[in-house]
């Protein structure tokens, strides 16, 4: 009763502020929070702080001058707190400090647990006890292992800090786990399944609207930066796909850190089986923004992952094993050739265009699982197609192939009955009797001197290229150590022997390669993509071309014999209606000669697109290059570069034979 006098008494005596001063009041409360240092290293929930009041006040301050402010004037004109406030940008503000999620809580309605940093930080003391002495182990494994238990839940925290930290300590686990112990985790745990359901989540939270241009610059600034980058720096959907990819790196790392074999077996099955079919009915969509949109997403996570969860991502998508894998890699393989095939002079520009990039980005993809691909990778993709060796010619006569010069001791083995082929060291890319000299010789001199860009003979040729070929080719090497390098057990290692497998009962139909299927022979789906993209390089754009060299180089690094052979050997005699790397680029400059004809000033215009093309353009005029030569041009310096590329992976592979 006395409260409610005196409340009279001081409205009487005093009457309420203004509506603004109370709103500015409120508004000066919620940013001295932010100020405060002490608030902002506090981890108390939002809940715990006047925060919420402040803010509620602000909006009733709002909608009672809304109410007020419409009965006395015309609905358009603004209040004093309204004005106030888009002035003051508070919305702006507030999106800014709520973008780092201090207090807990106050980002996306997510309560934080006041304890969770606490919990977390006593489970991570005990993870690593138990990494330093294993046999502790055997003290947190009864029942259904309640430490993987409470880590897995604290993974899953809205704050970003526990959730690092619980996996950390998770991967200290998991690198300790035997048989018995990875056993509780898939039988009697929910920790497989919650990561791969929230990879899911994280993934399908991202916007198909973000471009391929913010996925790869929101995720090297982020690499750059070791995860320390700003996150409010980037768009609301990059922040989406950084959630993302940093769940993905952490999957990444639990298939590489687990030491038992069983559960990391258990995850990628549940990997492939709910994610990576996800992906894939994604990446057959008709809509190319959002196959666009998927492919280059799954290309940026390749590059910045593991051997392992690489290797079985492109299994997944190159195997020929389901009627779904093998309709996916079809898919993907036509993108790669559907600027060739489709009717692009009728097509609109934003259609060619959009075209264009979902074929440059499937290359780029193919070209990921190709840097760190598995032995089954590069069989189902090519080897399967050349292990039968059909298109080498062996029609010719022994003493024929004695006294030419394109003598190959490989054949002359077969045929002379010594030494079988799978007899020879794997690591013999160039038979001893090869000559390595003529090889390189026909690579360089393929494009005519006056259809090269160089000024003389002085500038670098194939010999810069060598350094460059050295390191890919021992990263290569060291990819494919453990590989058996074995014949494909459906075909046989020359020509002769494929009929006679094409005839064994006991070898079924369907599982023998289109080489045996069919009268001549077929190099895979792949191989003929590439080199029906070859063929057409006069056609296509320069960064396409460009694509399509770089998948050829990295496919003739492999230290594969028949690989080699096929790719890096111009000397070797085809079968009819046969071609090889080098052919198909012979049939490419004899195109390129007809088209230069007529073209003045070739070697000038050469010189400059040259130029253009390494970003030396200062004083290369625009009118110099006429626009309807400039493919011809680039498809010119493109082949004669591509060509140093070869004999430079010809004298290295040569040299690491011997």
């Amino acid at each position: 009763m006395f409260n409610r006098v005196s409340n009279v008494i001081l409205e009487a005596i005093a009457p309420p502020l203004p509506l603004k001063d109370d709103f500015c009041w409120h508004w000066n409360k919620v940013t001295t929070f932010y100020v405060d240092k002490d608030n902002r290293t506090a981890k108390n929930a939002v809940e715990q702080t006047s925060l919420p009041n402040h803010l509620h006040a602000m909006v009733c301050l709002l909608l009672q001058e809304e109410e007020q402010h419409g009965e006395q004037t015309d609905e358009y004109s603004l209040g004093p707190c309204f004005e106030f406030f888009f002035e003051s940008k508070v919305l702006n503000k507030l999106t800014t400090l709520a973008q780092s999620d201090v207090p807990p809580g106050i980002c996306q309605q997510l309560v934080a647990s006041p304890y969770e940093e606490s919990e977390v930080e006593f489970l991570n003391c005990i993870a690593v006890r138990i990494r330093d002495n294993e046999n502790l182990l055997t003290c947190y494994t009864r029942e259904k292992f309640p430490l993987i238990t409470a880590l897995t839940s604290l993974l899953m925290s809205a704050d970003n800090d526990v959730s690092t930290k619980a996996g950390d300590a998770l991967l200290c686990l998991l690198s300790v786990c035997k048989e018995n112990e990875a056993e509780i985790i898939v039988n009697e745990t929910t920790f497989c399944t919650k990561v791969i359901e929230r990879l899911i989540e994280l993934y399908l939270s991202i916007p198909k609207s973000l471009t391929p241009e913010e996925v790869e610059s929101s995720t090297t600034a982020t690499l750059l930066s070791d995860y320390n980058v700003n996150i409010s720096a980037f768009s609301s959907a990059a922040r989406k796909y950084l959630c993302f990819f940093r769940w993905f790196v952490f999957c990444d790392m639990v298939a590489n850190e687990t030491n038992c074999q069983l559960l990391t077996d258990a995850f990628l099955i549940q990997f492939k089986e709910q994610f990576l079919r996800l992906i894939a009915s994604d990446l057959c969509e008709n809509n190319i923004q959002t196959a666009t949109f998927t492919t280059v997403l799954i290309s940026n996570c390749l590059r910045n992952v593991g051997n392992l969860l690489t290797a079985n991502i492109g299994e997944y998508f190159c195997s020929q094993g389901s009627e779904n894998i093998a309709s996916l890699l079809t898919v993907l393989i036509e993108r790669c050739s559907v600027l060739v095939e489709g009717s692009s002079l009728q097509e609109a520009d934003d259609n060619r265009r959009e075209r264009h990039n979902l074929c440059i980005s499937t290359m780029q993809l193919f070209e990921e699982i190709l840097s760190k691909p598995s032995e089954k990778i590069l069989n189902d993709l090519v080897i399967r197609f050349v292990a039968s060796r059909g298109y080498y010619s062996v029609e010719a006569n022994v003493s024929e192939l004695l006294r030419s010069e394109d003598f190959d001791s490989l054949v002359f083995a077969e045929k002379s009955g010594g030494a079988s082929p799978g007899s020879s060291p794997t690591n013999n890319f160039f038979s001893p009797n090869s000559h390595i000299h003529r090889i390189l010789q026909f690579f360089m001199r393929l494009v005519p001197d006056e259809l090269k860009s160089a000024e003389n003979e002085s500038e670098p040729g194939y010999e810069s290229y060598i350094s460059e070929a050295q390191k890919h080719f021992n990263d290569c090497v060291a990819v494919c150590e453990n590989w058996s390098w074995k014949k494909n057990e459906n075909c046989g290692e020359s020509g002769a022997e494929v009929v006679n497998t094409s005839e064994d009962e006991t070898t079924s139909a369907e599982s023998q390669p289109e080489a045996d299927r069919f009268d001549r022979f077929y190099e895979g789906d792949f191989l003929s993509m590439l080199f029906t993209n070859l063929e057409n390089m006069v056609h296509l754009p320069y960064d396409v071309n460009l694509q399509v060299t770089s998948l050829l180089s990295k496919l003739a690094l492999f230290p594969e014999r028949h690989l080699n052979e096929y790719l890096l050997d111009p000397t070797i005699p085809l079968t009819k209606n046969s071609r090889s790397l080098f052919t198909v680029l012979h049939k490419v400059v004899d195109e390129l000669q007809v088209k230069v004809q007529g073209v003045g000033n070739l070697q000038l215009k050469l010189r400059l697109t040259r130029n253009l093309l390494l970003g030396n353009n200062e004083d290369i005029s625009v009118k110099t290059i006429d626009e309807s030569n400039s493919k011809t041009l680039e498809a010119l310096i493109v082949i004669e570069e591509f060509c140093k590329e070869l004999a430079a992976l010809a004298f290295v592979k040569y040299h690491n034979s011997l």
